[in-house]
């Protein structure tokens, strides 16, 4: 819980580093992903994650930390 807190706080540093890597998740330009409405960013990750492959990369990343 510590960390998941620490990387929240300090997450406003890393923010061109975060959208290019969501950028890239979804093949968009970093500009175009910054610059994407909520609705459509959240709808593209809804399809990202529902395909499985993503959400199996996020699990076993997690269990790395563990």
């Amino acid at each position: 819980i510590e960390l998941i807190l620490t990387v929240f706080e300090n997450i406003h540093m890393a923010e061109e580093e975060i959208n290019e890597f969501f950028a890239d998740i979804v093949c968009v330009g970093k500009d175009e992903f910054k610059n994407m409405p909520l609705s459509e960013t959240m709808g593209i990750f809804k399809e990202t994650f529902s395909s499985g492959e993503l959400s199996d990369f996020f699990k076993q990343a997690g269990q790395l930390i563990q």
